[in-house]
């Protein structure tokens, strides 16, 4: 299967991506960060990304030929609700419409205030 990882260079993320390629898998990784994630994980390809910012029109050129999505991404600061829901749905969009068949939510969803 091809997986597209988002959040592959975070905390949970960089830990799925030898899991994935350990078991044969092609594993794209998402980010802000895509070089840095090249030099982690060479065998890998990558694309840049941001939940804060990007659009479900954003994200479905980057699905074609996607398996399944897994999204790891997450902060403990900053603006919870771009991040945890606003990005999440955007994405949960494109992959709806470009009929991705595999989707696993592990970060957390539905970021409220924080104040």
């Amino acid at each position: 299967m091809r997986i597209l990882v988002v959040g592959a260079n975070g905390f949970i993320g960089s830990r799925i991506v030898p899991a994935l390629v350990a078991r044969g898998h092609s594993v794209v990784g998402a980010g802000r960060r895509p070089a840095l994630f090249e030099r982690r994980f060479p065998k890998c390809g990558s694309i840049a990304a941001d939940l804060m910012h990007d659009t479900a029109g954003d994200w479905n050129n980057r699905l074609v030929g996607v398996d399944g999505v897994i999204n790891a991404a997450g902060a403990l600061r900053g603006d919870l609700h771009r991040l945890q829901h606003t990005g999440p749905a955007a994405l949960f969009n494109a992959c709806t419409h470009t009929r991705v068949p595999h989707v696993l939510q592990i970060s957390a969803l539905g970021g409220g205030r924080t104040d």
